[in-house]
């Protein structure tokens, strides 16, 4: 795999090279000699047809999860989030005791693996949120609580220079990863000046589905704003804005 450094942008096969885009750039390989129905008939390639099979659960796994959690991460991200979401699926899929090499999927309940994960690794939330919190499920009643104590921002938060406000995310997503489907609550508080004054305690409810028992995700974050001739922005700023998998009730 070489890097592509041209003024020419070019997708697709050109003689025996393929130029492609990704994430990290222009790239272009060599192109491969074995056809593609060899790799699907021949018994030679059994083994990365079970890799194939494998690999094309954990893209659909990825993509539900990044769509559960769109609204908050589009914003909260870095480059890498994608190849890192993936090696994670990876983990979920081999935690698979039950089903053959080939045939190993993300089960719903091994979804637990994700507790922890940063859309934003340049901007871990528990680094820049120091302030502690809670969160509880309570799937009879169908409801998510987050509570979180008293906390001084200006010594709570690592907030970017020019940032005068903050607002807290919180989304939970019921997501099935074996039927590929999901439901999502999103919400955020209002904004809360980045000072010394303490900010009293307060809780952020969530509802689910009433009895709920697939694996409930919930994500917390941190979007920061500037004023600017006495308006308030957006501060779209990749190395403090945040949000992270903090808990998993499987």
């Amino acid at each position: 795999m070489a890097r592509l450094k041209s003024a020419l942008k070019l997708v697709g096969a050109v003689g025996g090279l393929v130029f492609y885009r990704t994430e990290h750039g222009d790239l272009v390989r060599a192109k491969g000699d074995i056809s593609a129905k060899r790799v699907r008939t021949d018994p030679k390639y059994a083994r990365t047809r079970q890799a194939n099979a494998e690999f094309a659960r954990q893209g659909k796994a990825v993509r539900l999860l990044r769509n559960a959690f769109f609204t908050s991460f589009r914003h909260a991200r870095d480059i890498n989030m994608t190849g890192r979401m993936t090696r994670e699926m990876v983990r979920i899929i081999h935690r698979d005791a039950v089903n053959l090499l080939g045939e190993r999927k993300v089960m719903n309940e091994n979804a637990g693996l994700l507790e922890g994960f940063d859309f934003n690794a340049n901007a871990q939330f528990q680094k820049i949120f120091s302030a502690s919190y809670t969160s509880t499920v309570d799937r009879m009643a169908g409801e998510v609580l987050i509570h979180f104590p008293s906390f001084v921002p200006k010594h709570d938060m690592v907030a970017p220079k020019g940032a005068s406000y903050v607002r807290i995310i919180s989304h939970v997503a019921a997501i099935d990863f074996e039927k590929n489907s999901f439901t999502e609550n999103r919400q955020e508080t209002g904004l809360m000046r980045l000072d010394a004054d303490l900010t009293p305690e307060f809780n952020v409810r969530h509802e689910i589905a009433k009895k709920e028992v697939l694996p409930v995700i919930v994500a917390i974050g941190v979007a920061f704003y500037q004023v600017v001739n006495g308006n308030i922005y957006f501060l779209n700023n990749g190395t403090y804005n945040s949000l992270s998998i903090a808990r998993v009730f499987v």
